[in-house]
């Protein structure tokens, strides 16, 4: 049933997602698969908070996407004119970015990287109903976090893919549709040469500077010449293609480009209705970007916001612009409604601390040197789009701006992921550098696309380099294997078999942290700052548990039970040898447990705690009290 409500689910959402473009004159099938995607990592997760079952919200989003293309359907329809077919990339695409490509799948599918072990976790408090997501070991607090790429986890666990395969499979589709919406918005804005340079240049942004601060690179290592202090993996900002790792950046970068597709590109097929609709779209896409990663949707905003006043300012059409502004505030206002990083009470602003650079640069001097070793061409080449005529090129200036700008005046206080700021600005300014130089290639002769093909190898070679070794070349030519975060499946497989047993928000008493990161179970009383890191979670009331779990498993204490307000138990064989004599006596006790399944994988049993009676005669008598007035009545 699952699968069949994700294939039903997802198919509907693409049919609504290309009647609604066609409406807006945009037929690339791309900018379809994007929106579609969007609208299955945000809809159902929302009809989620709801219902408090995947399955139902998967199965309400279903209605959701039908109606929405039966209305995209019933409305008058506008006389469209033939689209030209956009101009295909030239071989240079196919051959890089397709080497790009099957070094990410192996990477997805042989490798976990960077934080999976803290995505699976969300996932699979999605997939049990639990949306917003909370944390398996912190609940009760809702993360203020940017879900929407774990709500497409979910979806596929509930067709019965294990977490670890479901985040694979959207790593590696993500990853092909970043370079086909990256050729889509480089043909739009640039014909043949931008479709060709964009794939290539946009997900492999870099500097081959930056080269020798990076280790583990095999036989691309390099000798640094720059101080050892810069090595520091702290104020080292990863190039864009290790960005993509990082799960939410993954799913957001095609987002970003789309929205530049839709809300900046003028089309010569463009009429007013049209042009308004098609930037509805954009505006419903960004708006959808805020669930997926929140710093991309702040620095993208900014960019389109700022490049709308600066065409307010100029041109002529000022209702035009002023509907803009108003549809990006809509996007904007959406943003906390969807419960995601801007969720109301999120409070991350109290881990900022302004006055603060992230390189710690002892010079302003330094600072610009590190920046140029770090992100290159694209940095270097960023004021040179200015020149450039459209919203486009000042969008992606002024967005790429603040990305670069912010990093040096706020830090975290206990976390280095303000350099994801560094991150969405590293982004935007690659795709501002691919029409730079789709300019110069198409304007100059000889010359020039010698230059253009120099730098394109100078800023792509590195990003490539650390992508072949962390992927297809681990353990080959002199590259180490790097250790990775691996999932259980016996603990995945127990999971499987325990959700369905305990609602959602039920808690579960468990021996081993693993048991509650790979099941999805509500455990709260471990060391949440190791093993939920992240700084937007409440540390002080992990701390104040793991006390209350100490004494549970080893007294199975009432009070402490009723502190950590659990309900069930879950043990394996093994594991009920090592709690305390006292406890494995309670456990025994049928007036206190019920054992209500026995034999699970791993040799678990799953045990309920009986109610004791003055507390169902405390129910009995206050049910009884809210009955006597109607009784009366």
């Amino acid at each position: 049933m699952g699968l069949v409500l994700l294939l039903a689910s997802w198919a509907a959402a693409w049919a609504a997602a290309s009647a609604l473009l066609r409406r807006a004159g945009v037929a690339e099938r791309s900018l379809v698969c994007t929106l579609a995607l969007a609208l299955v990592a945000v809809v159902p997760g929302q009809l989620c908070r709801l219902t408090a079952d995947l399955r139902v919200a998967m199965a309400l989003s279903l209605l959701v996407f039908g109606a929405a293309l039966a209305v995209a359907r019933a409305r008058r329809p506008l006389e469209h004119p033939p689209h030209a077919p956009l101009p295909r990339p030239a071989w240079p695409a196919f051959v890089v970015g397709g080497s790009a490509l099957v070094c990410v799948a192996h990477g997805a599918w042989f490798r976990n990287f960077f934080d999976e072990e803290h995505h699976v976790p969300l996932a699979l408090a999605l997939a049990h109903g639990v949306a917003p997501p909370e944390h398996p070991l912190l609940p009760g607090q809702v993360l203020p976090y940017h879900w929407g790429v774990d709500a497409l986890y979910a979806q596929l666990v509930v067709a019965g893919l294990p977490v670890d395969r479901a985040i694979d499979l959207i790593t590696v589709a993500s990853f092909a549709l970043l370079l086909w919406v990256a050729s889509t918005l480089g043909a739009l804005s640039a014909g043949r040469v931008g479709a060709t340079l964009a794939p290539v240049m946009v997900p492999l942004a870099g500097s081959a500077l930056a080269q020798p601060l990076h280790d583990d690179l095999g036989p691309f290592a390099v000798t640094s010449p720059w101080p050892a202090a810069w090595r520091e993996w702290t104020q080292r900002p990863p190039p864009v293609t290790a960005d993509f790792f990082q799960h939410p950046q993954g799913l957001a970068m095609p987002l970003v480009l789309a929205v530049l597709a839709l809300f900046t590109v003028e089309r010569a097929s463009d009429d007013e209705e049209r042009r308004r609709r098609r930037v509805a779209l954009g505006a419903v896409l960004l708006a959808c970007l805020s669930l997926v990663q929140a710093v991309h949707f702040l620095v993208l905003g900014f960019g389109l916001a700022a490049a709308t006043l600066v065409a307010t300012a100029r041109g002529p059409q000022r209702r035009r612009h002023g509907i803009d502004l108003a549809l990006l505030a809509g996007a904007a206002v959406c943003a906390p409604l969807l419960g995601g990083f801007f969720a109301p009470g999120a409070g991350t602003g109290a881990t900022l601390v302004w006055g603060t650079d992230f390189f710690r640069a002892t010079s302003m001097l330094e600072s610009m040197v590190r920046h140029l070793v770090f992100f290159g061409a694209p940095l270097l080449f960023l004021p040179v789009t200015l020149g450039a005529r459209g919203r486009l090129p000042a969008a992606l200036v002024l967005g790429a701006a603040v990305g670069f700008l912010l990093p040096n005046l706020v830090v975290y206080r206990h976390s280095w992921d303000i350099v994801k700021l560094y991150s969405a600005g590293a982004f935007l300014a690659a795709i501002a550098c691919v029409g730079t130089l789709a300019r110069w290639w198409s304007a100059h002769g000889l010359a020039a696309r010698i230059v253009v093909v120099t730098i394109t190898i100078a800023t792509i070679e590195f990003p490539l380099a650390w992508l072949a070794s962390r992927t297809v070349l681990q353990g080959r030519l002199g590259v180490p294997v790097k250790a990775d975060w691996r999932p259980g499946p016996e603990l995945m497989a127990l999971g499987a078999q325990v959700r369905p047993l305990v609602d959602a928000r039920e808690r579960v008493l468990v021996y081993g942290v693993d048991v509650a990161r790979l099941t999805g179970l509500a455990a709260p009383g471990f060391d949440a700052r190791r093993f939920a890191s992240g700084h937007i979670v409440d540390f002080a009331r992990g701390r104040a548990l793991q006390d209350a779990h100490g004494r549970a498993l080893a007294l199975l204490d009432e009070g402490a039970l009723d502190e950590l307000g659990v309900r069930w138990l879950l043990f394996s064989d093994a594991e009920r040898s090592r709690i305390g004599e006292e406890a494995r006596r309670a456990l025994d006790d049928p007036q206190r447990f019920e054992r209500v399944r026995e034999g699970l994988p791993g040799r678990f049993s799953l045990w309920r705690r009986r109610e004791r009676r003055s507390r169902r005669r405390r129910r009995r008598w206050r049910r009884a009290r809210r009955r006597a007035p109607a009784r009366r009545a």
